[in-house]
C-alpha cells in the first residue's frame, strides 16, 4: 500500500488544482476571501400619495331674460297752453315693457275742466261775454326708449298720438301728437317717482266750425308702482 502513496498525493493535487486556479492558496498574501454578499434590503413601504380632490368651478346660473313687466302711475299734469291759461289736471298711466329690450309702451288718461277764451271758443260759450266751459280729456299713447342711467334710474324718450276730447260748450274729438322725455327713479323694487316734460300739438273744432288750439307744453310729476 505504501508503494502507491506518490500516486495518491498527485491525485489529490490534481483534483485540488481547479479550486486555486489563480495560483493563490489559502494563507498566501495574494489570497483574498470572496466578498460576502450584501444583504438584500427590501424597500420600506411607501404610502400612496393622496390625490387632491378636484374642485370644479360652480357655473353661475344663466340669467333668464323673458316675459313682460308693467307699471302704473298716478300724476298731476300741468299744461301751459299756448293760447289759453295754465291748467292742472289729474291723470293715470299704464306702462308695459318687455324685460329683454329697452322699449316701453305707455298709455294714459288725463282730465281737466277748463275755460277757453279764444275767439273761436267765445262764440260757442253758453253765456255771451263769458269764456267757454269745456271738459278737456287727453289719452296719450307713446312708444319710449328706455335709457338706464343707473341701477334705479331711467330716462324714457319717445312720443306718440293723443286722442283729444272736449265736452260741454265745445264738443269734439280729434287726434294730436306729442313728444316727451321722462325721468324715473325707483326708490324700491316697486315704488318710484317720475317727472315727464314734453310738447303736444292738438286742436278741436267748435260747434260753429272754428278751430280751438290746444297746443301746450306740459310737465307731469307722478308716483309709480312697478309689479
Amino acid at each position: 500500500m505504501l508503494k502507491y502513496w506518490p500516486v495518491c498525493v498527485l491525485s489529490v493535487v490534481f483534483l485540488s488544482a481547479p479550486c486555486f486556479a489563480d495560483g493563490c492558496l489559502p494563507g498566501e498574501p495574494c489570497y483574498e476571501k470572496p466578498a460576502a454578499k450584501a444583504p438584500v434590503v427590501e424597500p420600506a413601504p411607501v404610502a400612496p400619495a393622496m390625490e387632491a380632490p378636484s374642485v370644479e368651478p360652480i357655473a353661475a346660473p344663466a340669467e333668464t331674460c323673458s316675459g313682460w313687466g308693467n307699471r302704473v302711475s298716478v300724476g298731476a299734469p300741468i299744461w301751459f297752453f299756448q293760447d289759453e291759461g295754465d291748467e292742472v289736471g289729474g291723470g293715470v298711466y299704464f306702462d308695459l315693457y318687455p324685460c329683454c329690450y329697452p322699449v316701453n309702451l305707455r298709455v294714459g288718461a288725463e282730465v281737466n275742466h277748463m275755460n277757453a277764451d279764444q275767439a273761436s271758443a267765445l262764440t260757442a260759450a253758453e253765456w255771451n261775454g263769458r269764456p267757454a266751459n269745456l271738459t278737456f280729456v287727453r289719452v296719450p299713447f307713446a312708444v319710449e326708449y328706455d335709457l338706464e342711467l343707473g341701477d334705479r334710474a331711467h330716462l324714457f324718450v319717445g312720443g306718440g298720438p293723443d286722442i283729444i276730447n272736449t265736452a260741454n260748450d265745445v264738443s269734439d274729438t280729434s287726434v294730436g301728437l306729442h313728444l316727451s322725455a321722462r325721468a324715473l327713479y325707483e326708490f324700491t323694487n316697486h315704488l318710484g317717482l317720475s317727472v315727464e316734460a314734453g310738447y303736444m300739438w292738438g286742436e278741436v273744432e267748435t260747434n260753429e266750425g272754428g278751430d280751438l288750439s290746444l297746443d301746450n307744453t306740459f310737465i307731469i310729476p307722478s308716483l309709480s308702482y312697478t309689479f
